[in-house]
């Protein structure tokens, strides 16, 4: 060892050390640098926080698009369709993931009956022979103002009765025109008609969309706010039956931007409200392919716009969305091959 760096440790002889104070290995870091560091760690964790729920968003938006749906008019059912006519329509429901249809079978009559067309049994026979995993639900309209009596439910009863008993139908789409809200007549009938409904089979009816949302950011919507359901209307119904399937088209907007935002906060409303009250049932959201109505502008209310609105609305139920259980085709007589390209493309995601 050098004089130099020995000679400390004999300084004042005897072999006696002195202790050495060595310098401090902790480096203070300056306040600005220890601000840039929390945000930095803030960031990462908002960032970590947000691809978590997007990931989870992604999931419920896929659960959402497996069990679809879509409409037939009575053309099916008037007059025998073709097998080729048969075959496209197995082929439509395969590839777009319908595992259900509902189809017109029969009409109102001036007596107030309802009565079937010549090929309504058959209709059934025939799809069941090529296509027997796909249920399908006669489908009605019903309006409380002329329907609301015995002579019209009664007929009503006995048609849906007949039908699933003796042709093989899976249960009755009953679709509501101008139910207003809390209406205790029109949940007394849909009550009444569940009981009477053989056991396992399917009663679905159409829930109409928030015309008034109560969320003043999201465009207002044409139509009778009285006619719009509120939260425990919602519910009840939920209760009663096997589906609800809501419908958010005739919004009167005229901007797809401002119908995509409505068509998400119908459906992410439904499903919240279902999940008040922990109903079992499932929710369906339909996609209008409908021509030009009242309200119903098809430039602006396209498959595109309802199907990208409805995966939003299902992003925003978060945890809640596993109510909804597919999208429709509404109406399939009237969808053109655009409108099947956008189906696949903005709804199933293929």
């Amino acid at each position: 060892m050098s004089q130099q760096y020995s000679s400390r440790y004999k300084k004042g002889g005897g072999g006696n050390r002195r202790h050495v104070r060595r310098p401090s290995r902790q480096q203070k870091f300056p306040s600005w640098f220890i601000g840039i560091a929390l945000i930095v760690a803030a960031v990462a964790s908002f960032l970590i926080v947000q691809t978590v729920l997007s990931l989870f968003g992604d999931d419920a938006v896929t659960q959402a698009t497996q069990s679809n749906r879509t409409w037939l008019t009575d053309s099916w059912t008037q007059n025998p369709p073709t097998n080729s006519q048969l075959a496209q329509l197995v082929s439509r429901l395969r590839d777009n993931r319908i595992h259900m249809i509902y189809i017109q079978t029969g009409a109102w009559r001036q007596d107030g009956q309802y009565r079937a067309w010549p090929n309504a049994a058959d209709f059934r026979a025939r799809l069941a022979e090529i296509a027997p995993e796909v249920k399908v639900l006669i489908w009605i309209w019903y309006e409380p103002s002329r329907h609301a009596n015995a002579t019209s439910q009664e007929s009503l009863i006995a048609y849906a009765q007949n039908a699933i008993e003796n042709w093989g139908y899976d249960g009755i789409h009953l679709q509501g025109y101008s139910v207003f809200n809390e209406s205790e007549n029109y949940l007394l009938f849909v009550e009444r008609l569940k009981d009477a409904l053989p056991d396992n089979s399917i009663l679905s009816i159409t829930a109409p969309p928030d015309h008034n949302p109560a969320d003043a950011s999201v465009p207002l919507g044409a139509g009778n706010p009285s006619l719009s359901w509120g939260t425990t209307y919602k519910g009840r119904m939920a209760q009663l039956v096997d589906e609800m399937v809501i419908m958010p088209h005739a919004s009167g907007l005229e901007r797809a931007a401002d119908y995509e935002e409505w068509v998400a906060y119908q459906v992410a409303t439904y499903i919240r409200a279902v999940a008040r009250v922990k109903a079992d049932v499932e929710l369906v959201v339909a996609f209008p392919t409908y021509p030009q109505e009242l309200f119903h502008d098809p430039s602006v209310e396209t498959v595109i716009n309802a199907a990208s609105g409805a995966r939003e609305g299902v992003r925003n139920a978060s945890e809640s969305s596993r109510y909804l259980v597919g999208g429709g085709i509404y109406v399939y007589d009237t969808a053109t091959d655009a409108d099947w390209d956008a189906f696949a493309a903005f709804w199933l995601d293929e």
